[in-house]
């Protein structure tokens, strides 16, 4: 609630001395506001698009360009070729995910246009059809399918688990996904969680579905990593003639030093 008269509201916590995620004798211990290289941070929510800060590549012609759209849009579009690909990867590759105890997380939200090829997200080494990704950590959606794994990618070999199967992306449908790397190596992965202000609010469990408040929907414990550099990249490969557009909200990679 408001109070009136007031610029307070009940629900914000008020810290006038400021936070930290500094020790006392880091740099930044006696700081107001976090440090902001805890983290090496890769976020982009694509109100601005910087074509050299990117490689475009695929069968065809495909196209990456800024569209109209609440809270900055990129979309990334296939040619009309029946096999015509979009890849879009972040260059140079700068994110080592292997390091113990350091976490790792990355974040896609965006629309398909449609769910009848394959799309794949995460990070990866390479620009590449993801059944010839040679190291990477990328949720996969198989073309004719809704339904999405989490893939794992080690020197070409790949370990997967599938989302449950109520976890499905629709075409037009606004999809937020997620992957974590803890810091005991369980690789996690995430289906329209939420973000900021948009929480999932319990219900009652005789409500049938019940509608709970979740987590990770996926994990893979302690997998064997890739030890090669990798960085985000988001992809659509077409199932049939017909040029088909992924609208990507935002990308986020994320390693803690």
């Amino acid at each position: 609630m408001a109070f009136v008269g007031t610029n307070r509201a009940g629900l914000t916590t008020r810290m006038p001395q400021g936070v930290t995620n500094a020790e006392q004798w880091q740099t930044m211990g006696l700081a107001g506001l976090p440090d902001p290289t805890w983290a090496h941070t890769f976020a982009t929510d694509f109100d601005q698009y910087v074509a050299a800060d990117w490689t475009l590549s695929g069968t065809g012609t495909p196209t990456a360009a800024l569209v109209a759209g609440n809270g900055g849009i990129l979309q990334l579009a296939t040619t009309a070729g029946a096999t015509d690909s979009a890849f879009l990867i972040k260059n140079p590759v700068a994110f080592a995910v292997n390091t113990a105890t350091k976490q790792t997380f990355f974040k896609f939200a965006g629309t398909l246009a449609s769910v009848g090829g394959a799309f794949y997200c995460g990070l990866a080494s390479t620009a590449v059809a993801e059944g010839s990704l040679v190291n990477g950590i990328v949720i996969y959606k198989a073309a004719g399918v809704a339904t999405m794994v989490l893939d794992v990618i080690v020197g070409s070999a790949h370990t997967t688990v599938a989302f449950p199967a109520t976890c499905t992306i629709t075409a037009g449908t606004y999809v937020e996904l997620g992957i974590c790397i803890d810091a005991v190596g369980n690789v996690l992965a995430f289906w329209n969680p939420t973000t900021g202000n948009n929480p999932v609010t319990p219900s009652s469990p005789f409500q049938n579905p019940p509608i709970m408040s979740r987590g990770a929907v996926a994990m893979l414990s302690q997998p064997t990593l890739p030890t090669v550099n990798l960085a985000p990249i988001v992809s659509y490969t077409n199932a049939s003639a017909a040029a088909v557009n992924t609208q990507v909200d935002y990308l986020v990679a994320s390693v803690e030093r």
